[in-house]
């Protein structure tokens, strides 16, 4: 498997940026822990990223909550970009204003059907994403989740669901990871992760 490390073609990226604070600890996971990968929450730079380098047969599954969004990652200008390998998938969530925790539920009828090695949470619904790490701690090796500062986002409340932690407090915008299958307590990221990310081409 490639390292993880690629620029988007049309948008680039900033690891130091709010936006895209958690690329490095992305794709050092990536690396780390080969398999199929979730998304929940597509981006620019996240679907990007993991789809450039999760190659067949491995999976990549991911979910989208706003149909603007998913219908511009299926048009003809990002498709190409982003979902071109047959082993890439996308689902719409019923969830039009970001508000309903229940709709995402509807996600575990593909989830539930394989195994999974990394999953990444930055979806829309804020209040789910805590909600989502802990119904995923039986079903995926590792979980990466986004922006886990604060408790706007209700991650503190998974915690205890899990064995190991680690968290980047490289920015504002922190980046969790948990595991009950692999001790990622001392995961580290170092400057080299971050130079590889920026300059290395796929």
């Amino acid at each position: 498997m490639k390292y993880a490390k690629t620029k988007h073609p049309i948008f680039g990226w900033d690891p130091y940026g709010t936006g895209c604070s958690y690329l490095p600890i992305l794709a050092k996971c990536l690396k780390l822990f080969d398999g199929n990968v979730l998304e929940f929450g597509t981006g620019h730079h996240s679907s990007y990223l993991i789809c450039t380098v999760v190659d067949p047969p491995n999976r990549v599954l991911s979910f989208e909550h706003n149909s603007a969004w998913f219908d511009a990652l299926n048009s003809k200008e990002y498709s190409p970009l982003i979902w071109k390998k047959p082993n890439q998938e996308v689902h719409l969530i019923d969830d039009p204003t970001g508000h309903d925790c229940e709709a995402w539920d509807a996600a575990y009828e593909y989830i539930d059907k394989d195994k999974w090695s990394l999953a990444f949470i930055d979806h829309g619904n804020v209040p789910r994403r805590g909600i989502e790490m802990s119904k995923l701690k039986d079903k995926v090796d590792v979980i990466i989740g986004h922006d886990s500062q604060g408790t706007g986002y209700g991650f503190e409340q998974a915690y205890p669901n899990f064995k190991y932690k680690y968290e980047s407090y490289m920015h504002e915008c922190r980046t969790v990871v948990v595991s009950n299958k692999y001790d990622i307590s001392k995961l580290d990221l170092t400057k080299e992760d971050i130079t590889k990310l920026l300059e290395t081409e796929p």
